[in-house]
């Protein structure tokens, strides 16, 4: 007889987790592309070198963020694991949701030298801002036990 586990259960997933989850996923993709910033001074001379990713600096705090809401959406609720956590499942995204917001909006200023902004660290700005909106609703939702 096979042994039951954890499985696949998207019906499970409230509408605020699949805003969490699509906003922190896509979030997580969206820092590798090459479009936060733009390099156009290497030592003090101009250079037209392209684009830059925005993995790099405080952003890697709000990407290591974004991993960490996103297991904890899959974990439990996709899979319905019932996970230890010290708080309520609202209080921890909106936590999450809020430092990744507030360490992209550093990413306007705390750039490295020689960038200056993009377009694509505005698009980083309102993807945090969803995944924030999403943490608040679910931070609003009733407590439900899984």
């Amino acid at each position: 007889m096979a042994q039951q586990g954890p499985s696949f259960d998207m019906s499970k997933v409230t509408t605020a987790d699949k805003i969490v989850l699509g906003a922190a996923g896509a979030y997580f993709i969206w820092i590798f592309l090459p479009f936060w910033y733009s390099c156009c001074s290497i030592f003090g001379a101009t250079v037209s070198a392209g684009s830059v990713s925005g993995f790099r600096g405080v952003l890697i705090i709000a990407w290591i963020l974004a991993i960490l809401a996103i297991a904890e959406v899959v974990m439990a609720r996709v899979m319905g694991t019932e996970l230890k956590i010290p708080g309520k499942r609202g209080q921890i995204h909106l936590a999450l949701a809020g430092g990744a917001l507030l360490f992209t909006l550093l990413g306007l200023v705390a750039k490295s030298t020689g960038l200056t902004l993009s377009w694509g660290i505005f698009v980083g700005l309102a993807i945090a801002v969803a995944w924030a909106y999403g943490a608040y609703m679910l931070f609003a939702q009733p407590d439900t036990s899984l």
